[in-house]
């Protein structure tokens, strides 16, 4: 538990899944390949809320999910695959594959892009121990405030105790910078492309790098 300004971080239960699912929804609304691949809004809207739900539920049962709550209320969410976590075992894909399938029916084409990135994400995953985050975001009223930094901050630490690197992928070049403070570092420029113009950067982080404490707050 990491408590600062109001905002306290926990890991993220089972049961407030469905609402983490929602902050990240709310805060890739205007993410890159998800804008791309989904340009209409409101279908874009109902598809990540499922999305990010499955996600958040699989990280908080498995792997090491983190939210940060106001007044009771999930305001940001960090999804990190501890270390063995990530890629994801046959047994968890299949647990989520209703969700997916539900995904799929309301954007079979964007899925399809999506579901074929990450498999090659997941090839793209350096071997050994590490940390992984999937995914990260505030609520958009409340980005500015270093509730992004309360949600990278434990994990790093940890990494850093236990010797290891971490590991991201963002497909806005915007986000490099910002991590770049973290002790991040682009390894991957090529990337992982998605459709015509929009790909993933490969970013890592080597233990014991320092720890910014920053207000800003890209999105995963």
């Amino acid at each position: 538990m990491n408590s600062s300004s109001g905002v306290t971080v926990y890991k993220l239960p089972q049961d407030r899944a469905a609402e983490a699912g929602k902050v990240l929804a709310a805060s890739h609304a205007d993410y890159p390949v998800f804008r791309s691949l989904m340009p209409n809004p409101k279908v874009r809207r109902r598809v990540l809320s499922r999305f990010m739900g499955a996600a958040a539920r699989d990280a908080s049962t498995y792997a090491h999910g983190l939210m940060a709550v106001l007044d009771d209320a999930v305001v940001g969410v960090a999804l990190w695959m501890s270390p063995g976590t990530f890629p994801l075992s046959g047994l968890r894909k299949a647990r989520m594959a209703p969700a997916m399938a539900a995904v799929s029916a309301m954007a079979p084409r964007a899925m399809a892009a999506l579901s074929q990135a990450g498999a090659e994400l997941e090839s793209a995953h350096e071997p050994g121990p590490s940390w992984y985050l999937e995914a990260l975001g505030v609520r958009p009223e409340l980005q500015g405030r270093g509730i992004g930094s309360q949600l990278l901050t434990p994990p790093l630490r940890l990494a850093d105790a236990e010797g290891i690197p971490c590991h991201l992928h963002t497909s806005d070049p915007d986000n490099v910078p910002y991590y770049e403070r973290f002790g991040f570092r682009t390894v991957d420029a090529a990337g992982v492309v998605i459709g015509e113009d929009v790909r993933y950067y490969g970013m890592t982080r080597p233990p014991g790098e320092a720890v910014a404490d920053d207000g800003s707050l890209p999105q995963v």
